[in-house]
């Protein structure tokens, strides 16, 4: 191939490698959506089950939340549990 066509070529290749490249990037639009209805906390979930046995948990609704909730199901009578616990 001649030095004349190994420019164009080489930069029309760098064109076309560029747009394409572009062409398969995502966008930043987060799409999802949260059903306006959906509860929070507690309210959506429901857990049923013997002590000692694996619950049964269900979700009435779709729920979103930015920190956790914690609820005693069973008041026990031991020690109580500390940060170090963990």
């Amino acid at each position: 191939m001649s030095r004349r066509l190994r420019r164009p070529l080489a930069v029309l290749a760098s064109v076309l490698l560029t747009t394409s490249l572009a062409a398969c990037g995502g966008d930043d639009s987060d799409d999802s959506t949260i059903n306006p209805d959906a509860k929070a906390g507690f309210d959506a979930v429901s857990i049923s089950g013997d002590f000692g046995s694996n619950p049964d948990v269900t979700w009435k609704a779709q729920m979103s939340t930015d920190e956790m909730d914690i609820k005693t199901l069973i008041e026990g009578d031991g020690p109580e549990v500390t940060a170090d616990d963990a």
